[in-house]
């Protein structure tokens, strides 16, 4: 399984569990609470699980696992929330705030978001 196959897997069983925590109203708020966020350290515990590397997926991989362009102007592809639990520990990233680009720690990511996805990302060869 390479990380494009992976982090296909990893957005359904999130949306799975999301739509799980919506659709069974008969489940405790704190309950429904814990399993969403101990939803990310479950699947990280599971056999095949690794952690993936924005850098090595496509222009076409990313933007079908909800990546967006931050404009169109801009070759900087913004990662989507969802998947930060999910990446490597560093990669060669950019962010909104200017033009440069190298090495981020995924721990020292801002969480905040806008549309769904950080303002962080990443430039992928086309």
């Amino acid at each position: 399984m390479n990380n494009f196959e992976l982090a296909v897997k990893l957005k359904d069983m999130v949306a799975g569990k999301a739509a799980e925590i919506y659709t069974y109203i008969n489940w405790e708020d704190g309950f429904a609470l814990s399993e969403i966020r101990g939803y990310p350290d479950k699947i990280k515990s599971m056999d095949g699980f690794f952690k993936i590397n924005p850098n090595e997926l496509t222009v076409a991989e990313a933007e079908t696992l909800g990546f967006n362009k931050w404009d169109e102007g801009s070759d900087l592809l913004l990662i989507p929330l969802w998947l930060l639990p999910f990446l490597v520990d560093e990669f060669m990233a950019g962010s909104i705030s200017n033009d440069e680009h190298g090495i981020i720690k995924t721990s020292e990511i801002d969480n905040d978001q806008r549309f769904g996805c950080l303002a962080t990302g990443v430039y992928l060869e086309h």
